[in-house]
């Protein structure tokens, strides 16, 4: 019953699933004969194999990639980052889409910056999330004050997730941790009312 189900989406492609080992990584149910035939002309066996890996609406949406981009960018990503990498595709608005998809298309490691499950919730859940993805993809060194500044007012004003910015400043954050204690603790020091001097002596 498969096999007739693959025979109906694949017509005379139906080798090309076998060659490419595409039954055993999806069900036919998982394409139409169009998507199928654009699976396959990506022309690679790996990019191919990791593709049909993904679920259905994660593959149409890396199907916007043309197949140039799309067999290095399978070929380089392993099947669950390849899966992240949809699941921003299917959630972000289209600016921001546009450019997470262009950003990882031409340097797939950058998919490492925003892979983790927990900076993908906080870009998704920012207000706005153009500012939240190029704040993430933004190369810079272990300490860049002027960035690390920028993106707390932009997190202050309720632009990003707060979360993003201990995910891209660690060290920034530590430090300024460390700076507003010192303050308290020199304020206090400050404003702690002086004790009474002691008695100086009997009658």
């Amino acid at each position: 019953e498969t096999g007739l189900k693959w025979q109906a989406v694949a017509g005379d492609r139906i080798d090309a699933v076998v060659v490419n080992e595409i039954y055993r990584r999806a069900k036919p149910e998982d394409f139409t004969s169009a998507s199928l035939a654009r699976l396959l002309a990506v022309g690679d066996r790996l990019a191919i194999t990791r593709l049909a890996s993904v679920s259905r609406e994660a593959r149409d949406a890396l199907f916007e990639l043309g197949s140039d981009d799309l067999k290095p960018l399978a070929r380089s990503l392993a099947d669950g980052e390849l899966q992240t990498l949809a699941g921003y595709l299917t959630s972000l608005e289209p600016v921001p889409r546009q450019r997470v998809l262009k950003a990882v298309a031409s340097e797939p490691g950058v998919m490492q910056l925003i892979a983790p499950e927990r900076v993908r919730r906080a870009v998704l859940a920012s207000r706005d999330q153009t500012a939240a993805v190029d704040m993430m993809l933004r190369p810079q060194g272990v300490l860049d004050p002027v960035a690390a500044y920028e993106d707390m007012v932009r997190a202050w004003n309720g632009r990003v997730a707060p979360l993003l910015v201990w995910e891209k400043h660690p060290v920034a954050v530590v430090l300024l941790g460390f700076g507003v204690l010192f303050v308290l603790l020199l304020l206090h020091r400050l404003l702690r009312p002086r004790r009474a001097g002691g008695n100086t002596g009997g009658d």
